[in-house]
């Protein structure tokens, strides 16, 4: 009895971690699950509440995005990778918050940075254009980016304030995290 209910209760927590993927290239079908403490309930990272760091990376339709761009915006950065199944099924909600003209209009930006160093350029172009994304992908040729904000599992998701702080981090996808995204987004739209 006591061990069916701790099978159980195991069980049962696991099912609750939001499902992401591993930093490891192309790993396994079997990926990772990452989980999410203190401050944010979705994610941990030492950069919650921190300037984010500052970037130059080359986009998938050619030119560079940076930081400085981004000033005065509330921007998500979001790494990804087309073998990443839970980076996947997020993609489509960060279109739906990238083609919304009242956010936009509010000032939000959306970034995907790809993990080209760990990825086929050639299969992200196939995959952005098959999906009919329009926010920008930035590729991460080198994994410095990745590097520099301290990402261990993809998608992990950042929402960076006007100011260039860290306002929420989302490690993984759970059942719960498009809508807090969303409330993080419009709270640090405010």
């Amino acid at each position: 009895m006591m061990r069916s209910l701790l099978t159980f209760v195991l069980l049962a927590s696991l099912l609750a971690l939001p499902a992401g993927c591993n930093t490891d290239p192309k790993p396994s079908a079997d990926s990772g699950t990452s989980s999410g403490p203190a401050k944010n309930r979705f994610g941990d990272s030492p950069l919650l509440g921190k300037k984010a760091p500052e970037f130059s990376l080359p986009t998938l339709k050619g030119g560079t995005a940076s930081d400085a761009d981004l000033k005065g915006h509330v921007t998500i950065v979001d790494f990804w990778a087309t073998w990443c199944e839970p980076c996947r099924r997020s993609m489509p909600h960060l279109q739906q918050l990238a083609a919304n003209p009242d956010l936009s209009g509010k000032g939000l930006r959306v970034l995907a940075v790809n993990a080209t160093n760990q990825d086929d350029r050639d299969d992200v172009a196939k995959y952005i254009k098959e999906m009919g994304f329009s926010f920008p992908v930035l590729l991460d040729e080198n994994g410095m980016m990745a590097q520099a904000f301290q990402v261990r599992g993809f998608p992990t998701t950042f929402v960076v304030g006007r100011d260039g702080t860290v306002r929420s981090v989302f490690v993984g996808v759970n059942p719960d995290t498009a809508k807090a995204l969303d409330e993080a987004v419009n709270a640090a739209l405010k």
